[in-house]
């Protein structure tokens, strides 16, 4: 059984009785579950190749790279993590 698969019967598990789950996967190969182990009380969308428009993180950090980093090197990852906190 794949992985993703595995993660479908927990999430399933974890479900109350008459609800029912959604699971948003992006376009990674690795996990595009099997239909035939596929709980139905589980449903998964996945989303289209490169969407950063429906993908809120990628919004953010298009905002940043445009607005706060363009044209800057830093020499440690700490930098950039001290730079982030300055907005």
């Amino acid at each position: 059984m794949q992985e993703v698969n595995r993660h479908l019967l927990e999430i399933s598990a974890a479900v109350s009785d008459g609800r029912h789950a959604l699971l948003v996967l992006d376009g990674a190969g690795w996990y595009r579950p099997g239909d035939a182990d596929r709980p139905e009380n589980v449903s998964v969308l996945q989303l289209p190749p490169y969407s950063p428009e429906i993908n809120p993180v990628e919004t953010v950090f298009q905002f940043l790279k445009a607005r706060h980093f363009t044209n800057q090197v830093f020499e440690i990852a700490e930098a950039v993590s001290e730079r982030v906190v300055e907005f």
